[in-house]
């Protein structure tokens, strides 16, 4: 916080201060649209940027989000290209504005509050990345490496192409690593019971992790009719291995993972403009996924061993219209439909006997449908305000050990209030309620056996719900300099975190799984500051600085104490 206080401090000095000399070239407000701000190529010549993601991290105030997490094509990232969004899950955003070279990028729109031609999802701040109609062929070649003391190198290398010819677009890429895991290293591990009485335990570990990833990427877009087609695809397959030798005064203690993985995706969407009426735009993703794992844990003469198989798959489809605006009113609608479905199947033994577990196998499947519906209107240039009702409707259904089937409906409002109080300040405000998207891991079994862990699947769960409230501040000034404060508000219901669960029998047992667990509140103040430093004499130069105060609260739904939520 205080040095949260110190920038603001910086930043009313430089406001206050005339500048020594004429700044670089500052963005330009667009005449059509005063929430617009433009930055062309010659704003980030000083940092001479490679790609369209590097411009980004140039923007005054801004930071790439690239969503994920939520809920179908709903969820996605703050960067628009050529002002659409991406139609890809699995294929990060930062990945994608890399593949975009710089000398490609025509200016990078700044949209704060909104813009006719635009849908902002419900995001006050998006960046629009405007690309020149040819360019030729683009490549990179990018090998690193990290060396580390225990494990030596770690290499990594990616291949990037890309054509543009007569408005047609091909993009490939390749990118392979090897590396050292996080947890892996040697050294002493010494435990203390709390108790007093249990004596220490007093170990050398010695660890290797070792982590291998290939992914190729392929994308088409060009015009294909009346309207624009973009393809990509998608090929992913990693492995982790992990090995822990814990070496005590009378025994060793031994911790074995090995995890293989393989995912692919298909992405399509399809828009063209619809005289009198507007955009329509079509979206569809198909998402298929693998996954193996084997943990054994040795500690003197016992043996555990924990195995999990899983296949998964997600389809989502979706139509959208954005219409063209009527008595300065923009209007925006559609309906998604989306499939989610988990199989796995989970073994745990005890010294080479079986243990039973609860939904070790399992079967589940979602079938969501979403309409959605959004009116913008700028009674005045200054002011924007959007309302918006999305309308979730969905079937969880389950088969194995624990056969379930329900239906579940939401509705989700949202309002949005931007207000520009002065050329270069602007204030907004956001009221939504928020579904989240759940995990299906937890509708399975899991274990980490060095700690002692085995957690059972809840199929049995609902999405954790929330009412946001956020109202941010942003003051900009010497073209490069941004000061944006934030205040958000989560009132979060079915709050999804780990519960105990007692089973009757002879003997009765516990085990721990996902639950909903009750509600909880979460707040937070995040300060950002972008200070540009041509007057300390660094030309070109900024200092980024961020400070935030978060809390939250719940009630543990073990203990009935109060504390902070773990997620």
């Amino acid at each position: 916080m205080l040095l949260g206080l110190a920038s603001l401090m910086m930043a009313a000095t430089q406001i206050a201060e005339p500048p020594e000399s004429a700044p670089m070239e500052a963005p330009a407000e667009a005449p059509a649209a005063p929430a617009v701000v433009d930055y062309p190529p010659s704003f980030f010549a000083d940092a001479r940027p490679n790609t369209a993601l590097d411009m980004l991290s140039r923007v005054p105030g801004f930071s790439v989000d690239g969503g994920g997490g939520g809920r179908g094509f709903g969820a996605g990232g703050n960067v628009l290209i050529d002002g659409e969004r991406p139609s890809s899950k699995s294929d990060s955003l930062s990945d994608i504005l890399r593949r975009i070279p710089a000398s490609q990028v025509v200016k990078i729109e700044l949209i704060r509050g909104g813009r006719p031609d635009i849908d902002m999802q419900g995001r006050p701040v998006v960046a629009n990345v405007i690309r020149k109609a040819g360019g030729g062929v683009k490549g990179a070649v990018v090998i690193s490496a990290a060396v580390t003391e225990h494990a030596g190198i770690g290499p990594a290398a990616r291949l990037e192409l890309q054509q543009s010819v007569s408005g047609r677009t091909v993009e490939g890429s390749v990118f392979v690593q090897r590396s050292e895991g996080d947890g892996a290293g040697d050294g002493p591990r010494n435990r203390v019971y709390l108790d007093g009485v249990t004596p220490e335990i007093n170990s050398d570990r010695l660890a290797d992790s070792t982590f291998d990833l290939a992914e190729a990427t392929g994308v088409f877009e060009g015009p294909i009719g009346a309207g624009r087609l973009r393809l990509n695809a998608m090929v992913n397959t990693n492995s982790h291995s992990y090995l822990a030798l814990d070496r005590r005064a009378t025994q060793t203690d031994r911790d074995e993972n090995t995890r293989e993985e393989t995912s692919g995706e298909l992405g399509l969407r399809y828009s063209r403009d619809i005289a009198a009426l507007g955009r329509l735009e079509i979206s569809a993703l198909q998402q298929l996924r693998d996954f193996s794992s084997l943990s054994e844990f040795t500690s003197g003469a016992t043996v555990t061993a924990f195995g999990n198989d899983r296949t998964s798959g997600e389809s989502i489809a979706r139509a959208a219209m954005l219409f063209t605006p009527i008595i300065g009113v923009r209007f925006n609608g559609g309906v998604e439909t989306a499939y989610n479905w988990l199989e796995t199947a989970s073994s745990y033994t005890y010294n080479g006997a079986p243990v039973t577990l609860a939904n070790a196998s399992i079967r589940v499947e979602e079938m969501r449908t979403e309409a959605f519906g959004a009116a913008t209107w700028s009674p005045v240039s200054s002011l924007s305000l959007e309302a918006g009702l999305r309308y979730e409707t969905s079937n969880i259904s389950s088969e194995g050990a624990a056969p379930l089937d329900k239906r579940l409906s939401y509705w989700k409002p949202r309002a949005l209030a931007t207000w520009a109080l002065a050329k270069n300040q602007q204030l907004s405000f956001r009221i939504e309620r928020e579904v989240s998207q759940l995990s299906f891991g937890d509708f399975s079994a899991s274990a980490s056996l060095a700690n002692g862990s085995v957690v059972s699947g809840n199929p049995d769960l609902e999405p954790e719900t929330s009412w946001v409230y956020e109202a941010k501040y942003e003051l900009r000034f010497d073209a490069k300099g941004v000061i944006a404060l934030t205040l958000v508000r989560r009132d979060i219901a079915d709050v999804v975190d780990r519960n105990l669960f007692f089973v009757p029998g002879s003997p009765p047992t516990d085990y721990e799984a996902a639950d909903n667990v009750g509600d909880a509140v979460r707040s937070a103040f995040v300060i950002n500051t972008t200070l540009p430093l041509d007057r300390v004499h660094i030309p070109g130069g900024l200092l980024r600085l961020k400070t935030a105060w978060a809390d939250s609260e719940m009630t543990d739904p073990i203990t009935g104490q109060t504390r902070r939520m773990s997620h």
